[in-house]
């Protein structure tokens, strides 16, 4: 007969969490997510070693181009990391429970502190392609709420504190969910080495289609700087979680309306791609820093 699968998101995480431990044997300090095109990250980790998300209970397999499906443990220069190399979207079927799934195991391993990377798509000409973007703030175009009831409710963290909000009272999932600590970090690592790290506030759209040019004009009116389908959500149930969340995004296009082209996610992971190793030396700088 097989498992009825448990009731709570809460103990779909502690199952799949049982098996990560006894495969990958490590207590991150840090997670990272790797968006469309960046997975090459985990390869440079000291002492890497992955599991498929197919092989851990409950956890949601990912079926677009670009996001491998792995969680992969290993060191950077002596900090434990954990990356979850590839994400699920909502645009797959998946609910919001899934698509925040990743964060939460992230969380019951044991990090602090998560860093959520994305490719999205500038809606100003000076953010251009190439350019990273450091995440301030967000906006929900979904129209629904990025928080579960389980959010609200106390749990307790790995080490048996309860780290979630006090008296089930859901904190405000706004601009204090980025760490300001992380992102002095990351716009004082960006400016030493050299690399072009713009900021501004990200838009959250379902998908999968990309947007219109009238969506661009209007995310641009009301303060949106790059539009993706994915990370917001993500940074939500992180910030409820307790951990430190700091995100930022590779502009792999101009948006609709802004570029002669049409798009496509090949010119995604393609841009993602030429900026690899960039995005290597900027992740792994920012946890070296963050973590001395």
């Amino acid at each position: 007969m097989a498992e009825q699968k448990p009731n709570s998101v809460r103990e779909r995480v502690e199952k799949g969490v049982a098996v990560i431990k006894q495969r990958l044997n490590i207590e991150p300090k840090v997670g990272v997510v790797l968006g469309s095109g960046l997975g090459a990250f985990a390869d440079t980790l000291d002492d890497a070693r992955g599991i498929s998300t197919e092989d851990i209970p409950y956890f949601p397999v990912s079926g677009v181009s670009g996001h491998a499906g792995r969680l992969v443990a290993g060191y950077h220069e002596g900090v434990p990391v954990v990356v979850q190399q590839g994400r699920v979207h909502g645009y797959e079927g998946y609910g919001l429970e899934e698509v925040t799934h990743g964060v939460r195991v992230i969380r019951a391993l044991g990090a602090d502190a998560v860093i959520l990377t994305n490719a999205a798509g500038s809606t100003h000409t000076d953010i251009r392609p190439g350019d990273f973007m450091l995440v301030r703030s967000h906006l929900n175009m979904s129209f629904r709420s990025l928080a579960l009831p389980e959010d609200s409710c106390a749990e307790a963290g790995p080490d048996g504190a309860d780290r979630s909000v006090a008296d089930g009272r859901a904190r405000s999932v706004g601009h204090e969910i980025y760490s300001r600590r992380l992102c002095e970090i990351a716009e004082s690592t960006a400016r030493e080495l050299g690399i072009r790290l713009r900021e501004g506030c990200l838009v959250f759209g379902r998908g999968p289609s990309y947007e219109t040019a009238a969506e661009v004009r209007m995310y641009r009116a009301i303060g949106g700087h790059a539009a993706c389908m994915s990370t917001v959500p993500e940074a939500v149930a992180a910030g409820l979680a307790g951990l430190e969340v700091l995100a930022i995004s590779c502009i792999s296009n101009l948006g609709t309306g802004l570029s002669a082209g049409r798009l496509s996610h090949d010119e995604v992971t393609e841009m993602a791609g030429r900026v690899a190793a960039s995005f290597e030396t900027l992740i792994k700088e920012i946890i070296r820093r963050a973590y001395p």
